[in-house]
């Protein structure tokens, strides 16, 4: 089980360097997708949740609020 600081790497290269709970991404924590996406910020149970700052390759982002992953 996955629970406290650290860092997780799946089969296809995404990643997510931050804090779990239960197996779940809880707290803050950065998430990296393989075609250089990002996001930092807080989770609660494996979904955005709080605030945080989502980026694209092409430099756009958001950066505010987020409520079950939206």
């Amino acid at each position: 089980m996955i629970d406290g600081f650290g860092k997780y790497t799946w089969e296809d290269g995404r990643s997510h360097e931050g804090h779990w709970k239960e197996n779940k991404m809880s707290g803050e924590g950065t998430f990296l997708w393989t075609d250089g996406r990002k996001f930092t910020g807080k989770y609660r149970n494996d979904q955005k949740n709080g605030f945080g700052e989502y980026s694209w390759p092409n430099g756009k982002k958001y950066i505010g609020q987020w409520k079950n992953g939206k």
